[in-house]
């Protein structure tokens, strides 16, 4: 298959679907990651200015920005992604014009992914830009399909399927006791590749996500992920659309699963012993 993340942000490329992606690489699958913006507006850091720098020359917006794309392509290498597309949309982000969704539809065309992953696009749209960053990937979708190579000068593509991942905000944290949340549809096994998962987040020292910050976040998140999944780490996903299948869907994990008593989390509790994998590179920045 060919898969393409589409990300509101370089760091949500390690911390949403990171190991998805990883066991898609390592089937074979062709993995693209394209990235709105480069995270400077959403996630200003100190390292912008002069003061927290070892140049003590101001960091410009260009050279920060190619900065943290090369912090995704780090985070991708280790992933599997062989492709990333940075569009660079950090100037008035929640404009979705006509020519910025052409721009993203042109990508899906040239790429022409048999599946997507993207943001949830359901939220408080003013302030939530990564549910924004769902609304750019459906709509681009939409227009993909219809793009005429007489007037476009390109051939329509259409997505086979696309799937939502869930932010650790996103999801329902009370079981359905009282007033439900978002659940989700379908939960990823990652529990094979949590160490990239865990080591794509050590690229991210402008954001601090290297370090004892990555292993507790993917330990709590998708660990916590993994209960109800039941098994030591997992991704959760939403479908987009419903699904027709030729028979009933029982997973052959339901069917040869065995009854051990007190067996989650599991004996395969890997993110605290992850070694980093932040190169000297990532801290060229820092003070």
């Amino acid at each position: 298959m060919r898969i393409m993340g589409i990300y509101a942000h370089p760091a949500d490329v390690a911390t949403e679907a990171a190991g998805t992606m990883a066991i898609h690489a390592d089937r074979g699958d062709e993995l693209t990651a394209v990235v709105l913006s480069d995270g400077i507006r959403m996630h200003p850091h100190f390292l912008t200015v002069g003061e927290g720098a070892t140049d003590p020359e101001p960091v410009s917006h260009a050279e920060y920005a190619e900065f943290k794309r090369d912090e995704v392509r780090r985070a991708a290498a280790i992933i599997g992604i062989a492709t990333t597309e940075f569009l660079g949309w950090d100037r008035d982000f929640f404009t979705a014009t006509d020519e910025r969704v052409e721009a993203l539809a042109r990508l899906i065309v040239a790429h022409r992914p048999d599946v997507i992953l993207t943001h949830y696009p359901v939220g408080p749209y003013l302030i939530d830009s990564n549910a924004f960053a769902g609304i750019y990937a459906t709509r681009a979708m939409e227009l993909a399909t219809t793009l005429i190579p007489q007037v476009d000068g390109v051939e329509p593509h259409y997505v086979r399927e696309l799937f939502f991942f869930l932010m650790d905000q996103s999801m329902d944290t009370r079981s359905n006791i009282d007033t439900p949340g978002i659940v989700a549809d379908f939960y990823v096994d990652t529990t094979a590749v949590i160490g990239r998962k865990v080591q794509a987040f050590d690229q991210f020292v402008s954001q601090g996500y290297e370090g004892q910050f990555a292993r507790k976040v993917v330990e709590a998140r998708d660990g916590r992920h993994g209960m109800h999944a039941e098994s030591s780490y997992a991704e959760p996903f939403l479908l987009s659309r419903s699904v027709t299948h030729d028979a009933l869907p029982v997973s052959p994990r339901l069917l040869d699963k065995t009854y051990v008593a007190n067996n989650l989390p599991g004996d395969q509790l890997l993110a605290q012993a992850v070694p980093s994998a932040t190169p000297p590179e990532a801290y060229r920045l820092r003070r």
